[in-house]
């Protein structure tokens, strides 16, 4: 085998190579793209939920975590926005 026969070989054996590579980087990347899109919410009730503790426990709350309780008030007052439920 002649050396310009080689090269030409060689030189093509790299370009194979090099195709196969970036169809592999490629198809990794749209695989991921796909993997990762997430569904639009429906509404604010998709992760609204019910928050109704017993009136001794709101006692507690505003006595002893009054930061806890004042969330939990935000919540219930946006979860009665949205009418869910």
């Amino acid at each position: 085998m002649n050396l310009f026969v080689a090269k030409s070989r060689l030189k093509s054996a790299k370009v194979g190579y090099c195709r196969f590579v970036s169809l592999a980087v490629a198809s990794v990347a749209l695989m991921t793209i796909a993997g990762c899109q997430t569904k639009a919410l429906t509404s604010a009730c998709d992760i609204l939920v019910p928050i109704a503790p017993l009136p001794a426990t709101n006692a507690y709350l505003v006595k002893q975590d009054r930061k806890t309780a004042e969330q939990i008030a935000k919540h219930r007052g946006r979860y009665q926005q949205y009418r869910c439920g």
